[in-house]
């Protein structure tokens, strides 16, 4: 049923849905109710477009960028979305590391550029990196219930653990990098052949 309002202010009559409006309801409805995701389902994502350029092998996208839905690590069709969160400095800003470590990390804080890409993995890929992180964060839990032990080998090895697994963490975390960025684009490492070769060139 439609409600349909009159310019009078009359409250609103209900006129009955013709022959085909009903056929349509009743089959989304049915369809909604067969699959879940029906009312989900999203167009395939474009490839890229004239925002993104190839410098050399590096892939060039503004700082908010949606990327096609094959994996960027394979160029092969991928199965799971990963938003990803980039950070860039120039590299003599780590100069300030010889000074003190909290003025470098106030520092990049305050300078650093950011970008966040929307990009997609492969199932295998996607695996990899799941089981990676799990290594990663049961290493360093183990290392922190090493901890508890209280003696001198046991607080070493269980430092070691915590930062072994949480090198771990960030590596297995790690798809793509930021190369460099200005106030408006993104350099990116990482990104594999097949989808920076499919971009116009920026030169």
């Amino acid at each position: 049923m439609q409600e349909v309002r009159n310019r009078a202010g009359v409250p609103p009559i209900r006129q009955p849905m013709n022959q085909d409006q009903a056929s349509t309801s009743t089959a989304v409805q049915r369809a909604q109710s067969a699959d879940p995701s029906f009312y989900l389902s999203a167009p395939a994502l474009p490839d890229p477009g004239p925002t993104c350029w190839r410098d050399g092998d590096r892939l060039v996208t503004p700082h908010i960028t949606v990327l096609p839905h094959i994996c960027v690590r394979c160029g092969q069709p991928a199965s799971k979305r990963v938003s990803v969160k980039l950070t860039w400095h120039s590299r003599w800003w780590y100069l300030l590391l010889l000074l003190s470590l909290w003025v470098y990390v106030i520092v990049a804080l305050l300078i650093r550029k950011k970008a966040t890409l929307e990009l997609s993995l492969c199932e295998p890929h996607a695996r990899s990196r799941r089981r990676g992180r799990r290594a990663g964060w049961a290493t360093m839990i183990a290392g922190a219930a090493v901890l508890f032990v209280a003696t001198p080998l046991a607080l070493a090895l269980g430092l070691l653990l915590i930062v072994a697994g949480a090198i771990a963490v960030i590596v297995t975390s790690r798809i793509i990098t930021a190369h460099r960025m200005d106030d408006l684009y993104v350099w990116i490492d990482g990104v594999h052949g097949s989808i920076v070769r499919r971009t116009p060139s920026i030169r």
